[in-house]
């Protein structure tokens, strides 16, 4: 797909554009479809679900082709921080929309199913012409992102010289596979720590008041992301993250020690919440300054810009899920405390051995970052 998006496109229309529109006209007409057949489809005996099976099918394939065009469309028309701000506050709100207000309004019968589907098609249909409106009004169409013309085959081949002939790419890439196994403990502590009575609705009102604070960290986040050393920020946030990981882990002890008391507790409730709050502070931290300077890599070869973002976060998201393979099956068999002992000594050596690496990657005009 991202290859697709960065190779075939119309010039006349614009190289995003050109898959912005339809790929956003054809989730939209999806979630209308929905809206009206979805509770009919699963009535029926049996419930129809092949056709609901292919529908979702269409509807995931059109919504990753459009998150793929809109990154490379915000790399090349804003600043790499800005952007990257704009792409969290934008997961953001459609998460928070779509899942906590909806669960909160439909638990007082606010909102259906129905509704919340008619609401997203129309905000998509709204979005493409929107699109196409400020498209048609520019006065060179064929905008500076068009102006290096790139078929298929020239993005297979850039893409492949940038991972082969890059060698700052590599060890980016690396970097990012192995550095989330300091905190890879982290889910299945959430898990315990739910089945101890820790219950997400416990704290969910809380969560809401917390919403226009992460905002503010967003806005920091991108302060951070901008500036000439957004990898050291994260090499010490990483570190941050294993600091927080021990006094959860020291938190969770006391929790077993009170047993089924413990979520009743208020001294006990209030640290879990205060430990989450941090970890989602730094969290979102990281989340910004790294797509930020991904956009600041992808800028320097916007021919293929869509590719290289979605290369580079899909190798950072196969990091976060590596250590969800092992990690239950360690806790297991040796308990969940010495499997966080073992991922925070991985992850701290990782740090180590990539301290002083980072600080030279940071520079983007360095020769490593030529293919």
């Amino acid at each position: 797909n991202t290859m697709c998006v960065d190779g075939i496109y119309s010039t006349r229309f614009g190289r995003r554009e050109s898959w912005l529109v339809p790929t956003q006209l054809c989730s939209a007409a999806i979630f209308a479809h929905l809206a009206s057949s979805l509770e009919p489809m699963l009535d029926e005996t049996p419930p129809r679900v092949l056709l609901l099976t292919a529908l979702v099918f269409m509807l995931t394939v059109s919504t990753a082709v459009t998150d793929i065009a809109t990154d490379a469309w915000a790399s090349s028309r804003m600043c790499d921080s800005r952007a990257s701000v704009c792409q969290s506050v934008g997961l953001t709100i459609g998460f928070e929309s779509s899942v906590t207000f909806f669960f909160f309004l439909k638990g007082r019968g606010l909102l259906e199913l129905r509704t919340l589907l008619l609401g997203v098609s129309a905000v998509g249909f709204g979005s493409v012409g929107l699109v196409a409106f400020v498209r048609m009004c520019e006065a060179h169409p064929a905008n500076v992102e068009d102006s290096e013309v790139a078929g298929l085959r020239v993005v297979l081949r850039r893409a492949w010289a940038l991972c082969a002939g890059a060698p700052n790419v590599r060890r980016l890439l690396l970097f990012r596979l192995l550095v989330p196994v300091v905190s890879g403990f982290a889910p299945l502590l959430r898990a315990r720590y739910q089945a101890q009575g820790f219950s997400p609705e416990m704290f969910a009102e809380y969560d809401l008041c917390f919403l226009p604070l992460s905002f503010l960290v967003m806005w920091i986040g991108g302060t951070i992301a901008s500036s000439p050393y957004p990898l050291t920020f994260i090499r010490r946030a990483r570190l941050a993250t294993a600091l927080i990981g021990v006094a959860s882990l020291g938190h969770y002890r006391c929790c077993l020690a009170m047993g089924e008391l413990a979520a009743h507790d208020p001294m006990l409730r209030i640290t879990y919440f205060c430990l989450a709050k941090v970890s989602d502070v730094v969290g979102i931290l990281l989340f910004v300054v790294g797509v930020a300077f991904t956009n600041r890599i992808a800028s320097r070869n916007e021919a293929i810009a869509g590719t290289v973002i979605t290369f580079l976060a899909s190798c950072g998201n196969l990091g976060e899920l590596l250590p969800e393979t092992w990690v239950p099956l360690a806790a297991q068999a040796f308990g969940i405390e010495l499997t966080a002992v073992l991922c925070l000594s991985a992850g701290l050596v990782v740090l180590w051995a990539f301290w002083e690496e980072l600080h030279r990657l940071e520079n983007i005009d360095d020769i490593g970052w030529k293919a």
